[in-house]
């Protein structure tokens, strides 16, 4: 449980980190939700995010054998960065329209903070693992 609270803890302030540099280039709240959460799942893999996830994630360790060592594909990176725009918008507006343009940030790491949450609790992240994560030659 703390390590699915630490990964929930680093994926709201790379998510802040993210806002903070798109906020520079987006003003219209619905597209930088979306942006965000597109760019923040695309980037993960070439910062190598997913590999480390792979190799050390909640989920991974329950679905994957443990003597392996992991890598992630890229097969479905542009659908799943698709689909985690639409997932941050849908959470996003939600959590944004309650509170003024000041407080974002706060809500950017709320964001990001739950929707790591909720994509282990409706087994997203066992979905990633499953398909994503191959044995590393």
């Amino acid at each position: 449980m703390l390590q699915l609270f630490l990964e929930a803890l680093f994926v709201a302030i790379y998510s802040c980190i993210l806002f903070k540099i798109l906020f520079y280039f987006i003003q219209n709240k619905y597209i930088l939700l979306y942006v965000l959460g597109f760019v923040k799942h695309y980037i993960s893999y070439y910062l190598y995010i997913h590999d480390l996830y792979c190799n050390n994630g909640t989920a991974c360790k329950k679905i994957l054998h443990k003597n392996n060592s992991y890598v992630a594909k890229t097969d479905n990176l542009i659908i799943e960065s698709i689909l985690e725009g639409f997932w941050f918008l849908m959470i996003g507006s939600f959590a944004t329209s309650f509170i003024n343009k000041s407080k974002w940030l706060t809500a950017i790491f709320t964001i990001g903070f739950i929707t790591h949450l909720l994509s282990e609790i409706i087994y997203v992240h066992d979905y990633f693992c499953s398909f994503n994560c191959k044995i590393k030659k």
